[in-house]
């Protein structure tokens, strides 16, 4: 009788847990994306069903910084450092030998930190879909693992420095001046909110993180109700579904997280900024060593699409090819050697950016290269966007729409960064699933042929 009860609740279980809200078809991709959500955490999971036996996932929890000290970087580290049911010192590591993955890695963003894997084996999917959740659910998150991937004290000939796998790592990104710079950039960017922060860590904030403050991250964030899980491929999706819940998922109960992004302060005048940084170790020309960059605050891509669009092509159009203006104007001419980092539309945080600017330039011929910048964007005001520069740039995004369609699953998962955000992210952010593409393009060349199309507005 008890035994017949225990089946009976499994059943239920995986009946009533995860409820299906949507389900698109999208013929463009042979795919069809499934929007599931948890009836009790309200987590969602969004499943990309296709006939590719590659098998991916990637589970996301958003971890919005508060300070300097690399406390998401610090605690992706550790959490990859053994948990209650696999308590060895590198799970992950050990699994290189014992699994059929084609791929596996742990990433931290400016908001979010993800765990993606995938492979050809169902089997196999199944135990790194165990190993992963374990993880990140239940780390042991010792304090010798902390000294050891963190930050701690060690004693050398030079007496007593800072160390730490962590440490060590962002002491050698921020002397990178284009690191140094984006990050200023951002931080003075989005004034007032996470992205004023470095998630990697500050090299002279992280030896205040301790391994107290590093759990306590841990129990905020790190929460069913604060994860999204992506799943990709040809697979048993109840048996999945039933995975999650029944050895992870029903051990906790819904908790409200507020990791919500907060808006930037909008700028009532430009500000203007000149930031020293560590000169570049092999300099082309070591008289023209200085970086510049016009940047504009946009709105949520998220929340009108149709202008997240139209300002992609608009960056295509300004700076892809040796017959767009921005290059004609910054680097043809001489004024910089390359175009500077985040140049361009990014939208891979919450509230987009639009960067213009030249890396390799000469401090002197800053004000020079602002009036360029200035005049090319009225030429495009009062002129208009040449016709072949336009069609280019929408072509160039469709070929690359092709191209994400034939590689798909885990080539998606170990692009740039950029890449990363938006395919994993973008969806999270809108809490959509189903890709707007397509309808985003056809509205587009809708309006390019009755020649309406563009923005409107103060954008």
């Amino acid at each position: 009788m008890c035994h017949s009860f225990l089946v009976n609740s499994l059943m239920l279980r995986r009946g009533f847990t995860w409820q299906l809200h949507t389900s698109t078809a999208h013929p463009d991709f042979n795919l069809t994306s499934n929007l599931y959500r948890h009836s009790v955490l309200r987590t969602p999971l969004i499943h990309l069903s296709t006939k590719d036996t590659h098998k991916a996932c990637a589970v996301l929890f958003r971890t919005t910084p508060e300070n300097d000290r690399g406390t998401p970087h610090c605690l992706e580290h550790l959490v990859l450092c053994g948990s209650q049911r696999y308590p060895v010192r590198d799970p992950f590591f050990s699994m290189l030998n014992r699994s059929l993955n084609t791929y596996m890695n742990a990433w931290t963003g400016p908001d979010f930190t993800a765990y993606p894997f995938s492979t050809l084996n169902s089997k196999d999917f199944e135990n790194l879909l165990r190993v992963y959740l374990d993880s990140v659910l239940f780390p042991r998150l010792r304090d010798i693992d902390f000294k050891q991937e963190a930050v701690r004290l060690e004693m050398t000939e030079k007496g007593l420095v800072y160390g730490g796998v962590v440490f060590n790592e962002m002491k050698g990104a921020m002397t990178e001046p284009q690191a140094h710079f984006l990050h200023q950039l951002s931080k003075h960017l989005y004034p007032g909110t996470t992205y004023q922060y470095n998630s990697g860590g500050d090299p002279e904030a992280i030896p205040q993180l301790t391994n107290a403050e590093l759990k306590a991250f841990h129990r905020r964030f790190y929460h069913p109700s604060n994860s999204t899980i992506f799943l990709y491929g040809d697979m048993d999706i109840s048996r999945t579904l039933a995975l999650i819940d029944e050895e992870y998922f029903h051990k906790f109960q819904y908790q409200e997280v507020d990791s919500e992004v907060k808006p930037a302060k909008r700028l009532s005048a430009p500000i203007h900024l000149k930031q020293p940084c560590a000169p570049s170790p092999a300099p082309i020309d070591p008289a023209a060593q200085a970086m510049f960059a016009v940047s504009f605050l946009c709105d949520s891509a998220c929340a009108d699409p149709y202008t997240a669009f139209c300002l992609s092509v608009l960056s295509a159009v300004l700076h892809d090819g040796q017959k767009s203006p921005l290059y004609l104007a910054l680097l043809e001419s001489g004024l910089g050697k390359e175009y500077v980092p985040g140049a361009g539309f990014d939208h891979s945080t919450k509230e987009a950016a639009f960067t213009m600017g030249v890396n390799g330039c000469k401090e002197a011929e800053i004000d020079q290269i602002a009036a360029v910048i200035d005049t090319t964007l009225r030429g495009i005001v009062d002129k208009g966007v040449p016709t072949d520069l336009l069609e280019s740039a929408i072509h160039q995004i469709e070929i690359k729409q092709v191209l994400a369609s034939a590689e798909r699953s885990e080539k998606q998962l170990r692009t740039g960064t950029h890449q990363r955000h938006d395919a994993l992210c973008s969806a999270w952010r809108q809490s959509s699933h189903s890709p707007q593409y397509q309808r985003v393009l056809k509205s587009l060349e809708r309006g390019l042929g009755s020649g309406k199309a563009g923005l409107s507005g103060p954008h």
